[in-house]
């Protein structure tokens, strides 16, 4: 991308005179927490499954303690011959725990309480968990 000065380009962090050795940056950081999220449907794993395996369609919202709700769909697939994870993550910031709820196709929500930093868990389709009315 040009600069406002015609013939001068900007900084790219890449210098001019590349001689084709590799510079590799290593960073720690920024140390903000994380928590992961996997669904679980219970088609083929109980007699009256509601949800497909994998929990796909279902949205998670993870809330983190003090923080504002962030909320994923559990996807099947992006693009030709590729698949998004199953595993949803999520970012706590500095907090260290927060609340995951999951809204199932088909109106069924569970909600998971103090769901702590660094923390993967599944999740299956309860069937005693509240429904949502439209």
């Amino acid at each position: 991308m040009p600069s406002a000065i015609p013939g001068v380009w900007p900084y790219s962090g890449i210098p001019d005179n590349i001689d084709g050795s590799l510079a590799v940056e290593i960073s720690s950081g920024n140390h903000n927490r994380w928590a992961k999220v996997r669904t679980l449907g219970t088609v083929g794993l109980t007699g009256d499954g509601q949800a497909n395996r994998d929990g796909i369609g279902a949205l998670v919202s993870f809330r983190p303690w003090g923080g504002k709700a962030a909320t994923q769909p559990v996807l099947g697939g992006s693009s030709y011959a590729s698949q998004d994870s199953l595993e949803i993550g999520f970012g706590l910031g500095r907090a260290p725990h927060g609340r995951v709820d999951i809204l199932w196709p088909g109106g069924v929500r569970n909600r998971l309480y103090r769901v702590r930093h660094g923390e993967r868990i599944s999740s299956r389709r309860s069937r005693s968990a509240s429904m949502i009315q439209p």
